[in-house]
């Protein structure tokens, strides 16, 4: 799918070249999703879209802090426009996927999976402009041991041009392969649960967690073992953060990966 095109070391060191030093956490918005899912293993996580009022209320509220409510109308309407399509759009991310973990989909699988999520994508019409970034981050918050948030100044305007060569596309598709990748190297390497439980520790360690009291998951639970969304991006972060060090000038940077075709 991928290659590194040079020795670029442990998968894990990129990993952790994140959590020594976050771009952005956003542990108070993934984790009482992931503790409210508790110890499901499997698909579908949410039977039927059914989310409790309190689940829905904390989506709004993470969705608004990464701004994906952009564009025209009141939010109040968007809001209820989330609120009446959710279920359809829980049941058509879930019914894509054959694995309840990104690491857990065959190879062959993955490039479909993300055209079906994009499909998905489009059928939520929340904003009066199609965007990707709105659905990709409630499926990622709804769903994070499967599908990686696609933003668009960090992760395509800024992660992709640092780690893929344009010829590769630099799009939600290409990203979601990318994260697969990613967390393929990782197995390969022995050090996906290891991964899992880093990110999963840094998360429940954040202070406005502590500060604020919330829930924290079972540290055995399925989803607490298998943040496979969270592991990819923040690998994928500390990447591009290596190689904004080594190149500030983005016109001199060489890309990390290079796709396998």
């Amino acid at each position: 799918m991928f290659q590194f095109r040079h020795d670029a070391g442990p998968m894990l060191d990129f990993l952790r070249r994140y959590l020594a030093d976050p771009y952005w956490d956003h542990a108070i918005q993934v984790l009482p999703f992931v503790a409210a899912l508790g110890d499901r293993a499997e698909l579908p996580f949410w039977p039927n879209g059914e989310i409790s009022d309190a689940v829905f209320r904390h989506l709004c509220w993470s969705l608004s802090e990464w701004s994906a409510f952009r564009g025209a109308g009141t939010l109040d309407e968007k809001k209820a426009r989330l609120h009446d399509q959710l279920p359809a759009f829980l049941r058509d991310v879930q019914t894509a996927a054959p694995a309840a973990r990104l690491s857990a989909v065959p190879e062959a699988r993955v490039a479909q999976l993300a055209e079906d999520w994009i499909a998905a994508f489009d059928a939520l019409r929340v904003k009066e402009s199609a965007s990707h970034v709105l659905p990709s981050k409630a499926a990622h918050l709804l769903l994070p041991t499967l599908v990686p948030a696609y933003d668009q100044q960090v992760i395509a305007g800024q992660v992709l041009p640092a780690v893929l060569p344009r010829r590769a596309g630099r799009n939600f598709q290409t990203y979601v392969q990318l994260c697969w990748w990613v967390l393929d190297q990782l197995c390969r390497e022995g050090s996906l649960d290891s991964a899992a439980a880093l990110v999963r520790d840094h998360l429940a360690a954040d202070w406005l967690v502590r500060s604020l009291g919330a829930t924290r998951p079972d540290p055995t639970s399925f989803v607490a073992r298998s943040l496979d969304s969270l592991v990819a991006e923040y690998t994928l972060i500390g990447m591009w953060k290596l190689q904004d060090e080594k190149h500030p000038d983005a016109r001199r940077r060489e890309p990390l990966v290079a796709p396998a075709w």
